[in-house]
């Protein structure tokens, strides 16, 4: 059996930089110590080395955190290094040795090395390795402090999924998952293929219709041809004659042309004289124009040179007033500048005599700095003379002590290799002994057991026989549970589909249910009818009749009274709702009125009293204001769109309700009843075949036990036979080597002596060496420290007032730079002031002197302006006479023209007339040869030219546009499609047996999930009733919420403690909580047993009488499991074959064990 040998901690958490051996055994190890002292530091230290990641589960702030900071002053490398040593002869893990070393070594960054059998390997390597044997760790064998506590506080959920983890139904998800994305890609192939082939089935209808088509066009092309001849011909004639026609009405434009040109050239001749004429008198009226323009030109000159001059004068006018009052403005800013000098002259002056007292009080405290300063310089001096002295003293002292340490660490060296060469001699002396005594008796137990295993052969081929029988019975037991299953299911379906409608019925349809389970399970009753069933009426009707009388439509229709009480009476004995009975015997008779619904009611003469009862008092009116009116007259009435009006302004309102008839369901609630049973009997067969199962399994068990047992016991008889040769024949190298190494011994005892003596003379001489050293160390840095300390004040105060000085002098200079700056800007004013001044006054001179010459200008200028316009007048009278002689020119022209515009009119129109006539005839021409052209070389001379074509071309052009587009490879393609439909209907068809296939692989990994589940509930539902039952005496078990749906709900956890009712889980006290999930944890473990399980305090809250029940089930479960268990509980010591006891010194874990039940210390 796998277990834990060895641990060999270094450096991790509270475990000191020194190797500590843990030395483990099988079966039940306990240890124990005070709290703080590094008990699960232990296990952590397990979980670390097989790969643990998580700073939570190793109880750390970071992963960094494991190595140990307590000895934080240590110098070299710091490392946790964390090694185990598995026990693997039973090679239960796949490495080819006895001994299994895993190792995991952590530096200060963080990255972690991981050893296997001192080679470098990976995490996911030997995690890997571990898990073949079951021994990774996870919650179930590496159970820490307060995880029992979460445990008991798990949902229904939660533990499903424990179970789930543990057993690896993700395997079938996975499965499922892959089955399912499968099917998806099938379904999608196969909608792609159908899809394909509606498109090529499409395709072929299409492909037939082009080529109907084609033959169609083929004929109405020849049809269209002939009568397209026909057409052309009669053009042609039509033509000709229109051609002849043209050609005499050209020859009569042609002399009209002529005669309108002479006499456009005659009118042409007598205007041109008449505008020789004008141009004369234009000449001369030119003449005079020009002469009055110029005379216009120097009026404007001189009325512009008028108005300037005034405009001059105004400006220079104005320009002389604003000078004078800028002068005023001026002389008033300079002496508002003079007083303000005068005040900025005198407060400088009292600044600078501020600034020279400022300079003087800056200087002496930097006098006084500097003599502080100077005397500081020399206390430094003699404290860094002291300093040296003082590091010369320290640096001897340190290599003095150096030197003392490695000659002690020598001495304690040789000390301890003489004091363990004496342990080691009396070891090997006593050894000698044991070995020379053990060999003899080796080979006589090598005898004896290879003859054993002679004999356990034979029994070991024996029990395989039973094993290949029990197997060859469980197949067929598995193959007859998976046909009742199928029974059960579609069974089960059948009747959960048409209970839920009988339960809707029962909760909805009251009386639909009372109806029918009258008329089932009461048929002798006298039942005649329904009502809807007796009467009839037709479908115009259909809303009237629903509106007015839908409440009695359903009433049980009886003959008489007593059969209205017999059903009465059945009604309340098989507790039923409701139920409306109409007693026919019972129904006065009554003339049926007029206008009545009743009159579209159809009825056996018998029943005519029923159909007087229900429709008899209603009136069918023809609108909703008829209806009104009845109802207002105190009748009821209905419409056949579905109103019905009470008399008292009530309404009801009929759109599409229907009669319904759920007899048929409720009767069969008896056939479901049945098939309910039947179920239930397969079921109990199914259990049965269960039971059947678990004893083949349990039986196929044991004798897999028995015979992994036998082969076991054979092989490790095997191997210990080899292993005991191995071991005589390693005896005997021992004892050479042993003999060897105890001459060494004695050779070597009187040199190792010698060492220590004069390793001892050594250290006396360095501790007197450094005693001298000490004294000879300097003793006055104190009082060069006081006076330092007291010059450092003097020197801060003066530097605060040479501060404060220097600041207030730099204010002053700041005042003083202020004052003079504005004394300047002041004088820079007042210079600028002066030359405006200057300017004003030369701005006024100039203006006051241009006045009189601008009078003398506008003077002349008006003169001239007076002759000018004289001149003009004369002019204007001159040019009133030319313009007489020019208008008669000008009325002889206009008559002349409008008769040329006339002729040249008639001769444009002529020439228009004459051009369209040479078109139409070029055009006659033109279409005369085409249609020669496209006429077929020898038409049929039998055509019928005297009837018109235009109609029949037409028609046949409508049906050739109406015509779809052709496709000349119509025959081909419809070929090739229909071939390619086939094949894809082939193709389709295999596509629907590989889905097929996928829905039954996908039905057949969910059967196998659920039983399996099943399987492992049952497993775990079995240890948790015995494990209880052990440990309190009570009963516990499991439940499923939903056994419809095992994996949508959850487990409930039922405990029933002695003398109390049954609860779960959840609802029981904080210590029955804790002892029923540390039962639940003990029973998951049987699901998937590891070699070796680490519980921390997992008894911390159970009481004595229970945690000595636990320890007792742990015993017993240590015979095939090593137990690795940190409590406190003195019935766990009491039980286990190993003790460790832990505590703490300077801060460090300290391990101690006690074996052997005599608590015979042996300290590691």
């Amino acid at each position: 059996m796998v277990h834990i040998d060895k641990v060999e901690i270094y450096g991790f958490k509270s475990f000191g930089f020194k190797n500590t051996t843990v030395k483990l055994t099988p079966g039940l190890v306990s240890i124990s110590g005070p709290n703080g002292s590094g008990k699960s530091t232990i296990l952590d230290a397990i979980a670390f080395a097989l790969g643990e990641k998580s700073p939570t589960i190793l109880r750390v702030d970071t992963l960094k955190s494991v190595i140990n900071d307590v000895e934080g002053s240590r110098a070299g490398t710091r490392v946790a290094r964390v090694s185990i040593h598995l026990d693997n002869r039973d090679r239960s893990i796949p490495v080819d040795d006895d001994r299994v070393e895993i190792t995991r070594v952590m530096g200060g960054t963080g990255e972690s090395a991981y050893y296997l059998n001192k080679k470098k390997g990976t995490r996911g390597r030997i995690r890997d390795v571990l898990e073949v044997a079951n021994a990774g760790l996870g919650r179930l064998n590496h159970v820490q402090q307060g995880t029992v506590t979460r445990i008991s506080e798990f949902s229904a959920e939660e533990k499903r999924g424990a179970i789930e983890d543990l057993i690896g139904l993700s395997y079938f998800d996975e499965k499922k998952d892959l089955a399912s994305r499968q099917l998806e890609q099938a379904d999608g192939r196969l909608e792609v293929a159908l899809a394909k082939m509606g498109d090529v089935r499409t395709r072929i209808i299409e492909m037939e219709e082009e080529r109907n088509h084609m033959v169609r066009q083929d004929i109405l092309e020849r049809d269209l041809e002939r009568y397209e001849t026909i057409r052309r011909l009669r053009e042609l004639a039509v033509l000709r004659r229109r051609m002849g026609d043209l050609e005499s009405r050209m020859e009569i434009s042609d002399t009209e042309m002529k005669k309108n040109a002479t006499e456009l050239e005659a009118v042409r001749s007598e205007m041109d004289s008449v505008e020789a004429e004008k141009r004369g008198i234009l000449a001369e009226a030119s003449t005079h124009d020009a002469e009055r323009t110029r005379i216009e030109g120097e009026i404007d000159r001189m009325y512009t040179k008028s108005q300037n001059a005034k405009s001059e004068l105004k400006a220079a006018e104005g320009q002389a007033s604003r000078a004078e009052a800028r002068l005023a403005e001026i002389r008033s800013d300079l002496a508002d500048i003079a007083v303000s000098r005068a005040r900025n002259r005198r407060s400088a002056s009292g600044l600078r005599a501020r600034l020279e007292e400022a300079r003087v009080q800056a200087g002496r405290a930097t006098e006084a700095l500097g003599s502080i300063n100077e005397r500081r310089r020399e206390v430094l001096g003699r404290q860094s003379e002291a300093a040296a002295r003082r590091a010369r003293s320290e640096g001897t002292l340190r290599l003095f002590r150096s030197t003392l340490a490695g000659h002690e660490r020598r001495l304690m060296e040789v000390q301890t290799r003489m004091e363990n060469a004496a342990r080691q001699a009396s070891s090997d002396r006593r050894r000698l002994g044991n070995l020379e005594a053990g060999l003899a008796e080796s080979d006589v137990n090598e005898r004896r057991l290879a003859s054993w295993i002679d004999r356990h052969t034979g029994r070991a081929d024996s029990v395989d026989g039973s094993i290949t029988r029990l197997k060859d019975e469980r197949a067929r037991l598995l193959s007859e549970a998976a046909e009742m299953d199928d029974l059960i299911r579609r069974a089960g379906q059948a009747a959960a589909r048409y209970d839920s409608k009988l339960r809707l019925v029962r909760k909805v349809m009251h009386e639909d249910y009372s109806i029918g389970r009258l008329r089932n399970d009461a048929p002798g009753l006298g039942v005649l009818g329904l009502a809807y069933e007796l009467l009839s009426w037709p479908e115009s009707v259909d809303r009237a009749v629903m509106a007015a009388a839908s409440d009695w439509l359903k009433a049980l229709v009886v003959e008489d009274m007593e059969s209205m009480a017999a059903i009465s009476e059945a009604a309340v004995s098989m507790g039923l709702p409701r139920l409306r009975i109409i007693p026919l015997s019972s129904i006065p008779t009554t003339r049926p009125a007029s206008g009545r619904l009743s009159e579209h009611i159809s009825c056996g003469s018998e029943f005519e009293p029923l159909r007087e009862l229900i429709f008899g008092g209603t009136v069918l009116a023809e609108s909703e204001e008829s209806a009104r009116r009845h109802a207002a007259a105190g009748t009821r009435a209905v419409t056949r769109s579905g109103l019905c009006v009470e008399p008292g302004r009530a309404a009801t309102l009929d759109l599409g309700s229907r009669i319904s008839n759920l007899t048929k369901i409720i009767s069969m609630s008896a056939e479901i009843g049945g098939l309910q049973n039947s179920v239930s009997l397969l079921e109990r067969m199914r259990a049965h075949h269960s039971t059947r199962l678990r004893d083949n399994d349990a039986d196929l068990h044991l004798e897999s036990e028995t015979s992994a047992g036998l082969r076991a016991e054979l092989a490790a008889a095997a191997q210990t036979l080899t292993d005991a040769e191995s071991r005589s024949a390693a005896t005997r190298r021992t004892l050479k080597s042993l003999r060897t190494r105890l001459a060494a011994y004695d050779s070597a005892m009187p040199q190792m002596k010698r060492s220590r003596h004069i390793l001892g003379s050594l250290v006396e001489r360095v501790k007197s060496l450094i005693s001298a050293e000490e004294a000879r160390m300097p003793t006055d840095s104190d009082q060069i420290a006081s006076r330092l300390e007291s010059l450092n004040i003097q020197k801060a105060e003066f530097e605060q007032l040479q501060t404060q000085t220097n600041t207030e002098l730099a204010r002053m200079r700041a005042e003083w730079s202020g004052a003079v700056s504005a004394g300047d800007r002041l004088l820079r004013r007042a210079s600028n002031l002066a030359s405006e001044q200057l300017n004003a006054i030369a701005e006024r001179r100039d203006a006051l002197s241009s006045v009189p010459l601008l009078h003398d200008t506008i003077g002349s200028a008006q003169d001239d302006l007076a002759a000018l316009r004289q001149t003009q007048q004369q002019m204007m009278e001159t040019s009133s006479q030319s313009a007489s002689r020019q208008r008669s020119c000008d009325s002889a022209l206009a008559g002349l023209r409008k008769q040329e515009r006339a002729l040249a009119g008639e001769a444009s129109q002529m020439q228009r007339r004459h051009d369209s006539l040479e078109r139409d005839l070029a055009d006659c021409r033109a279409s005369t040869s085409n249609i020669a052209e496209s006429l077929p070389p020898r038409p049929d001379p039998g055509l019928p030219l005297d009837t018109d074509p235009a109609p029949f071309i037409a028609a046949l052009k409508h049906e050739m546009e109406s015509l779809p587009p052709l496709n000349a490879n119509a025959p081909a393609a419809y070929a090739r499609v229909t071939s390619e439909y086939r094949s894809m209907s082939e193709r389709k068809n295999s596509l629907e047996e590989e889905r097929n296939r996928i829905v039954a692989f996908i039905e057949d990994v969910e059967r196998d999930k659920r039983q399996t589940y099943l399987d492992a509930f049952d497993t775990v539902d079995k240890e948790i009733r015995s494990i209880f039952d052990r440990m309190s005496g009570g009963s516990a078990w499991l439940e499923l919420e939903d056994e419809d749906d095992v994996f949508g709900s959850g487990i409930r956890y039922m405990v029933q403690f002695p003398g109390k009712s049954k609860r779960t889980s959840a609802s029981i006290s904080g210590g029955e909580k804790t002892l029923a999930a540390v039962v639940f944890v003990l029973a998951l473990q049987k699901l998937k047993p590891s070699p070796f399980y680490l519980f921390d305090e997992v008894d911390a809250h159970l009481d004595a009488p229970n945690s000595e029940r636990l320890a007792g089930i742990l015993e017993e479960r240590a015979r095939d499991n090593q137990f690795i268990m940190v409590s406190l509980k003195e019935s766990v010591v009491q039980k286990a074959g190993l003790i460790y006891g832990v505590y703490p010194k300077n801060g460090l874990t300290q391990v101690v064990s006690y074996r052997d039940r005599r608590l015979r210390p042996a300290a590691r």
